[in-house]
């Protein structure tokens, strides 16, 4: 297949129904759609843990396999979680526990 750069050198020598034939194959560029399935998978055994570091080395998140599933750890004491739109968190059941004031903040906040 012919790059544009090729078909431009040819230009001079080619009939218009020729040149606009040759175009119609070259493909396009665009960046290609990444689905779901096209993520890396990484086997992670139950005995380890993966660590999310910043550019400078400090250590963010811990993930790691545990008896009851799944264990999302801020390695840091704090941890903010911010969402330009709606934010849902879906469980059959959630515990919520603090050492200080829980504070909730919203124009209506519903309860059951």
């Amino acid at each position: 297949m012919k790059s544009r750069s090729a078909i431009s050198t040819v230009a001079t020598a080619a009939s218009p129904s020729m040149l606009a034939g040759m175009q119609a194959a070259v493909p396009t560029m665009q960046a290609p759609r990444r689905r779901k399935n096209d993520a890396n998978t990484v086997v992670l055994p139950s005995d380890k843990s993966i660590t999310i570091v910043s550019s400078e080395g400090v250590p963010l998140l811990e993930i790691a396999s545990g008896e009851k599933g799944a264990e999302i750890r801020p390695v840091g004491d704090d941890l903010r979680i911010e969402c330009a739109g709606h934010l849902n968190v879906a469980a059959g059941a959630i515990t919520m526990e603090a050492d200080d004031d829980v504070v909730v903040k919203g124009r209506i906040i519903r309860l059951n």
